[in-house]
């Protein structure tokens, strides 16, 4: 390697960390409240959620919540207020509802207009990679092949090989992963930093 490819390369990583630094403030931010971000209460909570559809602002955010017994929750209403509230009018009716109902966060929430006034809400499961830099792990029982190609050492006949298995009786522990070939002790600790073996479906 010459000494020109060398600072070349030094200034691709220097760009890469300062593009990283400046995506991770922007996030952080957008879930920033006015009380700032250090909470005292033990019940305070962070979580990623997605809102998409018909909300001004569609766009992943960073979200203090509660814990609960399904984990970070918060109320419906202080999601779409995050995301900029949701288009057209709503009445005070309908917000009221809105707090009321609590949701878990780490989703991505799917709102729908139908008429002036009537909405559905519908929670899917967040982008993969966007659970994967929150450090949320993937579970080996549910995780699509594109989902495990994400997984560092994860090679296509791995995947395809996990997911064949599981099809005909679900992975108990990741331990269980040597089962198959090429794949050793070392390599299932490393990928117990992304994976677990939950009860799949």
């Amino acid at each position: 390697m010459t000494q020109q490819d060398s600072r070349r390369m030094r200034n691709r990583h220097a760009a890469i960390a300062v593009l990283s630094a400046v995506l991770l403030w922007v996030i952080l931010g957008q879930g920033q409240k006015e009380g700032g971000w250090v909470s005292k209460d033990p019940h305070d909570c962070w979580g990623l959620m997605e809102a998409a559809g018909d909300v001004k602002n569609p766009g992943t955010y960073l979200l203090q919540g509660k814990k609960s017994e399904n984990g970070c929750s918060m109320s419906l209403k202080s999601i779409l207020e995050a995301a900029g509230g949701i288009k057209g009018k709503v009445s005070f009716q309908d917000y009221a509802r809105l707090e009321q109902e609590v949701i878990p966060l780490g989703k991505k929430l799917l709102v729908a207009r139908h008429e002036p006034g009537k909405y559905s809400f519908r929670l899917e499961p967040l982008d993969c990679k966007k659970r994967l830099v929150w450090g949320e792990k993937l579970d080996v029982n549910e995780a699509s092949l594109e989902s495990l190609s994400l997984i560092p050492r994860m090679r296509p006949q791995f995947a395809e090989a996990i997911v064949a298995r599981r099809e005909k009786r679900q992975w108990n522990a990741l331990t269980d992963l040597t089962e198959i070939r090429g794949v050793g002790p070392k390599t299932v600790q490393l990928w117990s930093e992304y994976l677990e073996a939950g009860r799949g479906n």
